[in-house]
């Protein structure tokens, strides 16, 4: 038999580097192994030649990331070894995060310190990031700072805030979440605490109380009962630090023992700003119907509530004002024309120093004695937005009103105070390159004024209240009083108040006397007559025009109706106009009446007589 060589292969031998992960200590893995695939019966590593190494990024990694295992250094003849890598992986360590409050519960506004303790797993780096404080919609962030001594690498993030006005009483959800920017260790979960917001107490803005409206009324005549009350209240914060009053709501009672009863048009009111980079101090206002009944006179036990993010006790002695009404005695008037100068105009559209508001009011009760009936045109110079933001350009505010409320002509002697809805708007354009036009901001404000006439003392104070609360403009503001206070008109000002007597030292003789010009103007489509200047010194101009020939006759009366003068008499043409000029003579400065009978008709119109002095 004869003998046959064979040849015996080495077997395949795989070797793999075992996978490997750690969290991140900064220390350098060392710990490999592997995995061997493909022995034969019972052998093992120990029939393998050499000795097993590894090699790799791994070796020496200590960084968060991901690495690479390379076996090698093992031989053998019966064996065909094939050496596969492994991985190892060094995962982020990972961070607690313990959140404070500076208390559980603040007043509304105060100073917050939210404070956020990061504390890594381990030391082997320092911890960097931020932290991101949300409480409600509002987010802070701060970065983290290493706390001083603290030997497990904890850090600390901190935030000192006043909360905004946004953040109304009631409870919070406070979120700190820790955002990492060393990639060695991982952002903390979110943990979050509750912080109650509670009301401020709210402070009367006067010593006297929170109350500072009308305290007496006059009902519209002696035979009805109600009265046109201005209800105001002036909110105050004296805490340290202020918050913003505008966070607060006002709202009125009717105190009867130990009843309150809410005056209906008069809950709720939003707080406004006096000045508006100021929001400690603020104002709200209703104008309300208080009748009396069958009484001549009777008084109204008034408390002012405070709510939203404000509080006051109602019930205290600081919250609680009477305010009385009266049947008054009929008639009386009071007419003014001229400016006031801005020194110590308030509100968000404030008089700008150095120039004057123009006022012009004409009011008076009915014949029968009933009603009031009138009308006052105001024109505020400023230098702020209907927001109450500075500008840098001049703004021109017009405030009218027909609709008069209350009009009371009395005691103190010659002082005529009366209430009114007024309508606000801008006026803008320059009436040349860009034409007139107006823009309405408020329709419907509070507008309360008072005249004074004692001879040549007169005196006047505006006020126009928001409806969002506040005040919109204050002729002259008295911060002790919370309120308007009399001002002198100017010297081309006048101010008339039945009662109010003559200023004598306008009473200088006039030798002038009427006369009449006549000329053809421009055709005209129809019939009109201007009278101006309005108020006038030594000269009244009438333009008048008829679209049809006629017969006229214009006659100037004084207050009491006597007739003072005969200004024109005669035929005109139609479609054409006629400048008619009127001179006083020996006539006492105040307000005149013309009358123009014409073609059946007869028209009214009212003028102002200023004396040359």
């Amino acid at each position: 038999q004869t003998a046959t060589d064979g040849v015996i292969n080495p077997k395949p031998l795989t070797i793999k580097a075992d996978d490997k992960t750690k969290i991140y200590d900064g220390l350098i893995y060392s710990t490999f192994t592997a995995t061997y695939t493909g022995f034969v019966a019972e052998e093992d590593k120990s029939v393998l030649g050499g000795s097993l190494i590894f090699s790799g990024t791994a070796v020496n990694a200590t960084e968060f990331g991901t690495y690479t295992i390379t076996p090698g250094g093992l031989t053998s003849s019966n064996y065909a070894i094939t050496f596969s890598n492994g991985s190892l992986s060094i995962t982020p360590a990972s961070t607690f995060t313990t959140l404070t409050l500076s208390a559980p519960s603040v007043r509304y506004m105060d100073n917050v310190t939210f404070t956020a303790v990061i504390r890594p797993l381990n030391t082997a780096s320092a911890l960097t990031g931020s932290v991101t404080f949300t409480i409600g919609t509002l987010t802070y962030t701060a970065p983290v700072v290493p706390i001083p001594e603290a030997t497990d690498g904890s850090v600390q993030a901190m935030v000192i805030q006043q909360l905004p006005a946004s953040i109304m009483p009631g409870t919070y959800d406070v979120t700190a979440t820790f955002t990492s920017t060393n990639a060695n260790y991982s952002s903390a979960p979110p943990v979050t605490k509750p912080l109650t917001v509670i009301a401020r107490t709210a402070d009367p803005y006067l010593a006297t109380g929170f109350y500072t409206g009308d305290l007496f009324a006059w009902t519209t005549s002696t035979s009805t009962s109600t009265a046109t009350v201005t209800l105001v209240a002036a909110v105050k914060d004296a805490n340290d630090p202020k918050g913003d009053v505008r966070g607060a709501k006002v709202s009125f009672y009717f105190v009867n023992g130990t009843t309150y009863t809410a005056i209906p048009s008069a809950q709720n009111l939003p707080v406004g700003l006096i000045d508006v980079t100021d929001g400690s101090v603020g104002t709200a206002s209703a104008i309300v119907q208080l009748n009396i009944g069958s009484a001549n006179a009777a008084s109204f036990l008034i408390a002012v509530k405070v709510t939203g993010a404000y509080s006051n006790n109602m019930g205290d002695a600081l919250s609680q004002k009477i305010v009385s009404v009266s049947k008054p005695i009929t008639g009386g008037y009071i007419f003014g024309s001229g400016d006031v100068a801005n020194t110590n105009s308030s509100g968000y559209i404030m008089g700008k120093t150095g120039l004057t508001t123009d006022y012009e009011f004409d009011i008076q009760y009915t014949k029968s004695g009933t009603n009031p009936k009138g009308k006052v045109n105001i024109l505020v110079r400023s230098m702020y937005t209907k927001d109450g933001i500075l500008d840098s350009k001049l703004h021109t505010y017009i405030i009218t009103t027909n609709a008069i409320a209350l009009l009371n002509v009395g005691t103190p002697l010659a002082t005529g105070t009366f209430s009114a809805k007024a309508n606000l708007v801008e006026q803008l354009g320059d009436g040349e390159s860009i034409p007139f036009s107006t823009v309405a901001i408020e329709g419907g404000a509070t507008f309360q004024m008072v005249a004074f006439q004692n001879a040549c003392d007169q005196q006047i104070a505006i006020t126009l209240y928001r409806k969002a609360g506040g005040v919109w403009f204050s002729s002259y503001w008295n911060a002790t009083k919370a309120s308007s206070t009399l001002q002198p008109v100017s010297d081309k000002g006048i101010v008339a108040v039945a009662g109010g007597g003559i200023c004598a030292a306008q009473a200088a003789p006039a030798l002038k006397i009427a006369h009449i010009t006549t000329e053809v103007l421009p055709v005209v489509l129809e019939p009109t007559l201007k009278a101006y200047p309005n108020p006038f010194k030594d000269k009244l101009f009438f333009d008048l025009s008829w679209n049809k020939d006629a017969n006229a006759r214009l006659e100037v009366y004084d207050v009491r109706g006597a007739k003072i003068a005969t200004v024109f008499n005669g035929p005109i043409n139609a479609n054409e106009s006629y400048r008619l000029e009127y001179v006083p003579n020996h006539v006492v400065a105040g307000m005149l009446i013309y009358r123009l009978f014409i073609d059946g008709q007869v028209f009214n119109g009212k003028v102002v007589y200023n004396q040359q002095q």
